[in-house]
């Protein structure tokens, strides 16, 4: 949905083209960590990964998702189609919704079989009108309406709360619908609490309302790579530079080969892409992308990493002739600003195993991450050409439910008092964190404050 920033990337020595990349930040297959609180289970896995309530079948390592893959290194950012529990609209609510998906092969009944020393219950045990909440709130969370979600929960609570139902409370607090959202509000935090922490960046490159931060990655070659900008046009024209993937080739440098491996719901892809920079091997990229969109400030978190495997989705294998790179961290925030106007912020660490000094990785990320925010702007400005592939893409009726939602996004933020407005508009970014963190709206009012 944000743009696909063209490199920024980290490099490192190179691998054997059959070297399996595996993502970092895993935890032991099968540790449920009982007993703990949502938030202990993070920090016991160092907050990189995301707390498991998935049954696994300790005689044969079998995960409840229906197949004998164990679970997967997960990044920091929680998501939905991430998630572990297998809930379709039509089970929920009657009738059928094609962007909730099920994302494994668990069915409910399995999420009954928990008792509550900190982990789920069974939410069918609670009051109609208060199940129903839930399950409503759980079909729009894995539908692209976390926030939606939260809103609705947080309602609950408070009604809860006043009429003194503490007992009906507790185990709402205790059922899995509660405590996954809790967990993808968790990883949102997350990044956001990345674009807050300003320690160990060096600004590297600052120009034309771009800027350019490194960080060194401590124990490795690598480095994360921070690009702010202001990209000037209609927010769906910046959103269909990255849903767009047949077009990357088009645009991106380097780039021959780009298409759609699945359309996970309306708002979330897997794509793959071939990099070729001279005199190396072609590097391939497999990216799952999603995203948290808040209709109701006007804003989109967007995370990127190596697809979950699924039944449904088939990912293709690692090519011998390429190597693929390895995503640690890729995620942006980007929200419309006034005027036509979109402030977007990306932070990514993408192993490209590529052996060459330090220096000359430095410059290739600072020089390539500040040159991909000009491509974005120059595609951006194309999307007004009637001629444009993209123009075309805007106007498809397939993509008729995505780009009104990015459209409706403008609308909202135009009708608010945006924070740091003049500031983003002038310099492309928001100096202050404490001032950079009204932007986001978590402080009050939600149900996982940062």
């Amino acid at each position: 949905m944000a743009s696909w920033l063209s490199c920024g990337c980290s490099c490192a020595k190179d691998v054997s083209q059959d070297q399996e990349i595996v993502p970092p930040g895993s935890f032991k297959a099968g540790e449920d960590l009982p007993g703990l609180s949502t938030a202990e289970r993070c920090e016991k896995t160092d907050g990189a990964s995301r707390p498991s309530f998935r049954k696994i079948d300790e005689q044969e390592g079998k995960s409840s998702r229906g197949d004998s893959t164990p679970k997967e290194s997960l990044p920091p950012e929680i998501l939905p189609s991430a998630s572990n529990r297998s809930l379709t609209a039509s089970s929920q609510t009657g009738h059928s919704n094609p962007d909730v998906r099920s994302l494994g092969g668990a069915s409910t009944s399995q999420w009954s079989m928990w008792n509550n020393a900190g982990v789920p219950v069974d939410s069918q045990a609670l009051p109609e009108e208060v199940r129903r909440v839930l399950e409503e709130a759980e079909t729009s969370r894995l539908s692209g309406f976390v926030f939606a979600a939260e809103n609705a929960v947080v309602d609950l609570i408070n009604r809860l709360e006043k009429e003194g139902k503490d007992d009906i409370l507790d185990k709402v607090k205790h059922t899995a619908e509660y405590l996954e959202l809790v967990e993808q509000l968790q990883g949102v935090n997350h990044m956001l609490l990345r674009l807050l922490d300003d320690d160990g960046w060096t600004l590297q490159k600052e120009a034309d309302r771009i800027l350019v931060w490194t960080r060194p990655e401590p124990g490795t070659d690598l480095i994360t790579v921070r690009i702010a900008g202001v990209i000037e046009g209609p927010y769906d024209a910046f959103c269909a530079i990255g849903k767009e993937v047949a077009l990357i080739k088009s645009w991106m440098p380097g780039v021959k080969t780009s298409h759609l491996i699945s359309q996970l719901t309306t708002f979330d892809h897997i794509a793959y892409y071939v990099w070729k920079f001279p005199f190396i091997t072609a590097r391939e990229f497999l990216v799952e992308e999603n995203n948290m969109i808040n209709d109701e400030q006007g804003y989109i978190i967007t995370s990127r990493q190596p697809p979950v495997p699924r039944d449904d989705v088939d990912l293709p294998p690692m090519q011998k002739s390429v190597i693929r790179a390895a995503i640690s961290n890729w995620y942006c925030f980007s929200a419309p600003c006034g005027e036509k106007n979109t402030f977007t912020v990306t932070v990514m660490n993408v192993d490209l195993k590529i052996s060459l000094p330090t220096r000359l990785v430095n410059w290739l990320s600072i020089s390539m991450g500040y040159q991909s925010v000009q491509d974005l702007r120059h595609n951006v400005k194309k999307c007004s050409d009637p001629k444009s592939p993209f123009r075309k893409a805007l106007s498809e009726e397939e993509s008729r439910r995505y780009y009104d939602r990015m459209r409706s996004l403008e609308k909202v933020r135009e009708t608010k008092d945006i924070p740091c407005k003049d500031e983003i508009i002038r310099t492309g970014w928001v100096k202050d964190p404490k001032e950079r963190q009204k932007i986001f709206s978590r402080s009050t009012g939600v149900l996982v404050p940062i």
